[in-house]
């Protein structure tokens, strides 16, 4: 069975969240897919007036019913009832106790450029932690953690091949510079299908790593 898990602060969940969940079924054949809204994020304030945790799992059921795949997308509320902030170590933790026959892969983040927001730079925007870091530092504790872990890591930011920094990956690949359009989700999902398919031949995390082309 593949197994698919997909988080987020679904702050609302919108047709980019639900593209990019319907390719990674559709271009993976995954057997399941659990929808995970983040309770606390620990990177950055949730705005004003955010729904509260009740009402953002509502609203990712609603997702959920939307994709029309019965018996495969799930929303677990799993981050929402833990205290305090929502680490993804934590949930990679659950995750793993409750697959412990799974193998569990983990991608990291893209590169990603819109208006003043770009990877290049600590996020400007207000409700992101005074100390924050460009996304590369972030990549490089997402590969330690999940190596704590011996959990294989996708890293996209290197592998995938597609920069919205320059403008005709912008245009060709993304709806905005941060939301990847269809044409992007499928070389996601073809550069995590490589991935899977290097793991499954029995290759090293390094080796799956490598053989995934840029």
């Amino acid at each position: 069975m593949k197994i698919g898990i997909y988080g987020g602060t679904f702050n609302p969940p919108h047709l980019g969240h639900q593209a990019a969940a319907e390719t990674a079924v559709r271009v993976l054949g995954l057997d399941k897919l659990i929808l995970i809204p983040a309770a606390v994020p620990p990177h950055k304030q949730l705005p004003e007036h955010t729904p509260d945790n009740r009402d953002r799992v509502e609203m990712t059921l609603k997702m959920a019913d939307a994709m029309n795949m019965p018996g495969v997308v799930e929303v677990s509320d799993m981050e929402m009832k833990r205290e305090g902030k929502s680490y993804t170590s934590d949930t990679l933790r659950i995750i793993k106790e409750n697959y412990p026959d799974k193998t569990v892969v983990f991608m990291t983040p893209a590169h990603c450029c819109t208006g003043n927001l770009t990877d290049r730079a600590p996020s400007p925007r207000p409700e992101k932690q005074s100390d924050a870091k460009p996304l590369n530092e972030y990549i490089k504790i997402i590969e330690q953690t999940a190596k704590e872990f011996a959990i294989p890591t996708l890293n996209l930011f290197e592998k995938l091949g597609i920069d919205p920094n320059f403008e005709e990956d912008s245009k060709k690949y993304t709806t905005d510079g941060l939301h990847f359009n269809d044409d992007g989700h499928k070389i996601i999902a073809a550069k995590l299908k490589e991935f899977l398919e290097a793991l499954q031949g029995q290759c090293s995390m390094e080796e799956a790593t490598a053989r995934v082309q840029q």
